[in-house]
């Protein structure tokens, strides 16, 4: 593992920032047992100590695991930011707090102009984030796809790229149009019933001048549906899922978002 939790700061460091062996002063991230710092190898790495007949816990380390703990010991550092149509400055983050029952990895309200932020981190086998119990009073939601990002920086059968929590974030935000999917926008909503409210003061008018004259004009044949339940109108994952089905599947049938829309295609 390449990274592990300092005793000294609480902080999570690389391998390439801890003292050699013992010296390091340092736990595992899943099950807290103190580690030792491997550099003479040729993959620099932590493992449990020897000197530990056994871990203090049932250690479940991965990649994912470490990934969602250092974007959250990381975000905070972002104080600026546009999502989507909202602009974000000078913004503190509150981490793992709940709202109406659901846990959230990432939340924040710009101090000025009042609109709020939520982002889901998660860990492995984590239960599908239910972004509908939150849209109410949360203006972006998105979810971090924490797997593909493992599976991207630390690929099996590679030799991984020794990279500290400051450059796994960087990494994050550049290639956010690659990791992160929005879940819901009320920018987008906002759009979307004025374009209702325009269209349906088009077709009113349109209905009582030529009632008579016309049929009632046909459903749009060009909606597409969701490919998993070809019921609901696709929005998530490309324009291909919908937001039921991948609150439904994400987590149990499939391990994460880009599984689920690879499934699909």
């Amino acid at each position: 593992m390449p990274f592990a939790r300092s005793n000294e700061t609480g902080k999570i460091i690389s391998i390439t920032e801890a003292n050699r062996g013992n010296a390091c002063n340092c736990r595992c991230l899943s099950c807290n047992t103190p580690v030792t710092a491997r550099k003479a190898d040729r993959t620099w790495h932590f493992s449990h100590r020897t000197d530990k007949t056994s871990t203090d816990n049932e250690c479940y380390y991965s990649p994912v695991t470490a990934i969602a703990l250092i974007i959250r010991q990381q975000l905070p550092t972002l104080q600026e930011c546009d999502l989507d149509d909202f602009a974000f400055d000078d913004i503190s983050w509150e981490i793992d707090i709940k709202k109406h029952g659901v846990l959230i990895g990432g939340y924040t309200k710009d101090p000025i102009r009042k609109h709020t932020a939520a982002i889901d981190i998660p860990f492995p086998g984590s239960k599908a984030f239910d972004s509908d119990l939150l849209t109410s009073d949360i203006d972006i939601i998105l979810t971090i796809d924490t797997t593909t990002m493992a599976n991207t920086l630390y690929a099996k059968d590679t030799k991984p790229t020794l990279l500290g929590p400051d450059e796994i974030f960087q990494k994050l935000l550049e290639n956010w149009e690659h990791w992160v999917t929005m879940l819901h926008s009320s920018s987008v909503v906002e759009h979307n019933e004025d374009e209702r409210k325009e269209t349906g003061k088009i077709e009113t008018q349109t209905v009582e001048s030529i009632y008579f004259n016309k049929p009632p004009k046909p459903q749009d044949q060009n909606l597409q549906l969701c490919a998993c339940c070809q019921i609901q109108p696709s929005a998530l994952g490309g324009g291909i899922l919908c937001n039921d089905c991948v609150r439904k599947h994400v987590g149990t049938t499939f391990q994460n978002l880009t599984e689920m829309v690879k499934s699909y295609k």
